[in-house]
């Protein structure tokens, strides 16, 4: 699928959708699922499930340079590109959240290098080709809140030079200079710099507000966790109104203010 450099003045609904790259003539798949370079999205990108189906694209998903002006949601999504990239989204801008969470599984990296994200929600597995390749790229991106929790796979989490007003997740029993058998993933850390951790006293999982600008497509709540968010809009739709079960739960280790 093809929209590089299209201009689209609202919404990109892309739920429940397969999208499959080229193949060669042993039937590997060699092109991109979808080729969005540059491409200017008024409103939100929606590749989340719709009819109980998930978004899943095999082959490289490109957003490289893009403009988002809503979410990019990715909840639950599967992608693809066992050899090389599966989300190719450098220098990509959104305004809203970017939701990789809930059951998603992604196999390949995720290259989200020097982007400008207000929100990101990492959540689910991402396996890189090899533990010594990145399984998500973070490195020079500027982010209003990084949310990594519940996240495992192979591969690195690099944060080189990334910066973050406020960051959700570093937990010290999870986390280390190598991958663990908790995670099986290994955390870079080098020129990472952040405001404020904010993991104590409420749910653990909370994640950062946004309007319900699409029905049927999650939409983060401060006052829940993931699974408590989404559990309460399968019933009412209405998360802001939903105390989340799990607001006073704490992990062991205190909030950090730097690292």
């Amino acid at each position: 699928m093809r929209l590089m450099g299209t201009e689209i003045g609202g919404v990109l609904t892309l739920e429940g959708a397969s999208l499959k790259g080229a193949t060669d003539i042993q039937g590997r798949v060699t092109g991109y699922a979808l080729s969005a370079d540059r491409a200017v999205i008024g409103g939100s990108v929606f590749c989340s499930p719709a009819d109980g189906h998930r978004f899943e694209a095999e082959g490289t998903v490109r957003l490289m340079g893009a403009t988002i002006g809503g979410q990019l949601a990715l909840d639950d999504a599967w992608l693809n590109a066992p050899k090389g990239l599966a989300l190719a989204a450098e220098r990509i801008s959104v305004s809203d959240a970017t939701i990789l969470a809930g059951g998603t599984a992604i196999v390949g990296m995720v290259n989200l290098m020097g982007a400008t994200l207000s929100d990101l929600f990492v959540q689910g597995e991402i396996k890189a080709t090899t533990a010594d390749a990145n399984a998500l790229h973070l490195g020079d991106a500027s982010l209003r809140r990084l949310w990594i929790d519940g996240l495992s796979g192979l591969g690195k989490v690099n944060l080189e030079g990334a910066t973050a007003d406020t960051f959700d997740g570093f937990y010290p029993e999870l986390w280390g200079d190598a991958p663990t058998a908790t995670t099986g993933l290994e955390l870079d850390l080098d020129g990472f710099t952040y405001r404020r951790a904010d993991s104590a006293g409420r749910c653990l999982n909370a994640i950062a507000p946004g309007p319900d600008s699409h029905p049927g497509t999650p939409t983060p709540s401060p006052r829940m966790c993931w699974s408590c968010w989404t559990a309460s809009f399968a019933t009412s739709r209405r998360a802001g109104s939903t105390i989340c079960r799990n607001r006073s739960r704490r992990r062991p280790g205190a909030a950090r203010s730097g690292l």
